[in-house]
């Protein structure tokens, strides 16, 4: 009888084969490992996704408090996801400029979703002073040529990836009041 089948006619397990398969589950595994870490490192997915847009749509003051001299209100930017996937809005500063001055800055305290290839709209409260709307900015209103920019930093979310998002937004001061 051979010495590789068992009395009942079966074959037996070579021991031999089961640690010629082992180096080989190794092998596989650790090229796996250098593809994913090599695929990771040289395309970000930053790259991978296209830019969202950042467009300044209004301002809108909600409220004065006198008592503590300052005037709150939201900045509303319309924001499309032209991506397959949603994103999620981490974090997101922003002020408006007119002119040189900063009227207002502003940023979001919760996430929000933005979902896949459409437009949303996203409430940023702010809060400030008095000092800060001067009669010069409040002249500035009724000017011809007069434009609003708003600048801001993003942060948005997709998976366990985060990155940093830039934009800035011009509209004209007619096309708001």
């Amino acid at each position: 009888m051979n010495d590789a089948s068992l009395n009942d006619g079966s074959p037996a397990i070579n021991p031999e084969s089961k640690q010629k398969k082992k180096p080989l589950v190794y092998v596989l595994a650790a090229v796996l490992i250098i593809l994913i870490v090599v695929f990771a490192t040289s395309y970000s997915s930053k790259d991978l996704l296209k830019k969202c847009t950042f467009q300044f749509k209004h301002i809108e003051i909600n409220g004065m408090d006198f008592g503590s001299n300052k005037v709150k209100g939201t900045i509303t930017l319309s924001v499309n996801n032209p991506n397959w996937l949603s994103l999620n809005v981490k974090s997101l500063k922003c002020k408006v400029n007119m002119g040189d001055n900063t009227l207002v800055k502003g940023n979001t305290t919760d996430s929000i979703n933005l979902p896949a290839r459409t437009k949303t709209d996203i409430e940023i409260p702010f809060k400030a002073s008095y000092a800060n709307l001067s009669l010069n900015d409040l002249k500035s209103l009724f000017r011809d040529n007069e434009k609003v920019l708003v600048t801001g930093k993003a942060v948005l979310e997709t998976f366990f990836i985060s990155f940093p998002v830039t934009f800035k937004t011009e509209k004209d001061i007619k096309k708001i009041l």
